[in-house]
C-alpha cells in the first residue's frame, strides 16, 4: 500500500517553499505531510499555521546556507541511517555540489540545484525578501557610492523572482530554473534615486569590503555577490 509522501524543508529566510508546499492541493504533491527545521522558537510559531511538523522523512530539501558544512554531512548520514532503518530509497536535494561525494558515500540519492539570484518578495511567513539586491541598496545608500564590482569578474547574473522556483517546485518533477540576466554593475543606476549617492564609479576593492558594508561573513559575500 502506498503511503503519503514525507518531505522535510529547511527554513531558510522566509520559509516560502514551505509556505506554497502547504498551500497546493493538487499534482504531484496533492497528499503530501510537510516537515521543516527552524532556527527559533518564534519561527517555530510563525509556522504553526501551515500544519507543519517534524518526523521520518525519506526527502530532505535544504536551501538555507552551505557555510558550515559539518550541519550538512550530519543531515547526509541521519538520512543514511534512516533509509537503511526504512528500507526505502531517500533523497537529498541541495544548491551546491560539494556534497555528492559525502552522498555516494551514504548510498543516498541527490538532487544539485544551482539557484539563480532572487528578487521580489516571497510568500513565506517570516522574511519575505531576499537578501542580496536589498543589501546592496542599503550598503550604497549608507556609504554614498554605488559600488560595483571588479572587470575581471563577470558582471551578468541570473535573476528570478522568489516566487517563481517555490511554484514550480510544486508543480514539476524536475526543478530547472531559466533565468534572465541581469549585471551587477547596471541595476543600481536604475533603482537607487540619485540624491542618495555620490557617484557610480566606486569599485568594491575587496571581498572584505563587500562583506564590511552588507554585514556578512567574508566568505559569504564571496558566494553570494561575486562571480569568478
Amino acid at each position: 500500500m502506498r503511503s503519503d509522501p514525507r518531505i522535510l524543508t529547511f527554513f531558510a529566510r522566509g520559509g516560502s517553499l514551505a509556505a506554497e508546499f502547504s498551500r497546493r492541493k493538487e499534482g504531484l504533491i496533492e497528499t503530501v505531510q510537510i516537515y521543516t527545521a527552524v532556527r527559533s522558537e518564534e519561527q517555530a510559531k510563525s509556522l504553526s499555521r501551515l500544519n507543519v511538523q517534524l518526523r521520518k522523512v525519506e526527502i530532505i530539501v535544504h536551501t538555507a546556507t552551505s557555510v558550515d558544512r559539518d550541519v550538512l554531512k550530519n543531515l547526509i548520514d541521519v538520512l543514511g541511517v534512516c533509509q537503511k532503518a526504512i528500507r526505502k530509497e531517500c533523497y537529498f536535494v541541495h544548491m551546491d555540489t560539494f556534497v555528492v561525494e559525502q552522498l555516494k558515500a551514504a548510498n543516498l540519492t541527490g538532487f544539485i540545484i544551482m539557484p539563480p539570484t532572487l528578487h521580489g518578495r516571497g510568500g513565506g511567513t517570516w522574511n519575505q525578501l531576499p537578501p542580496q539586491i536589498p543589501a546592496l541598496v542599503k550598503a550604497n545608500i549608507q556609504c554614498k557610492h554605488v559600488y560595483k564590482f571588479t572587470e575581471n569578474r563577470s558582471s551578468q547574473f541570473p535573476g528570478k523572482r522568489i516566487c517563481h522556483p517555490a511554484s514550480r517546485a510544486t508543480i514539476f518533477q524536475y526543478l530547472i530554473l531559466c533565468p534572465g540576466e541581469r549585471s551587477w554593475n547596471s541595476w543600481p543606476r536604475n533603482c537607487t534615486p540619485e540624491a542618495l549617492y555620490s557617484t557610480l564609479q566606486a569599485s568594491w576593492t575587496s571581498d572584505e569590503m563587500v562583506a564590511e558594508a552588507v554585514g556578512v561573513p567574508v566568505k559569504f559575500a564571496a558566494s553570494m555577490w561575486n562571480y569568478e
